[in-house]
């Protein structure tokens, strides 16, 4: 059985946005302690419970500080997000192995 993590990074009344990512990439590196598989994330924009607006740029964060934790992603956009083209041209190639997509 494998146990993963959906991570929306939220903003919790009164957090700064970049409080709301050390707490995003705190619970991150707590996950990979604990021997959690994956983190999942989600795309937000224009809403004020999360600040997850560019899951590519967050996945590239939680690759360089994660070892063996696989990233998956819970819902991309797709009127802002091409399907037709890969996505795997968004990450850097040295994290493209630990990633899995959905699309819906």
């Amino acid at each position: 059985m494998e146990f993963g993590l959906f991570l929306e990074f939220p903003t919790p009344d009164g957090y700064t946005d970049q409080e709301s990512f050390a707490q995003g990439f705190t619970m991150v590196d707590e996950a990979e302690s604990m021997g959690v598989d994956s983190v999942w994330l989600a795309e937000y924009h224009f809403s004020p419970f999360s600040v997850l607006s560019a899951p590519f740029t967050v996945a590239t964060a939680v690759a360089a500080r994660t070892k063996r934790i696989r990233l998956g992603f819970g819902v991309l956009l797709l009127p802002l997000n091409n399907p037709s083209g890969s996505p795997r041209r968004q990450l850097p190639w040295t994290i493209s192995a630990k990633v899995g997509w959905n699309w819906g």
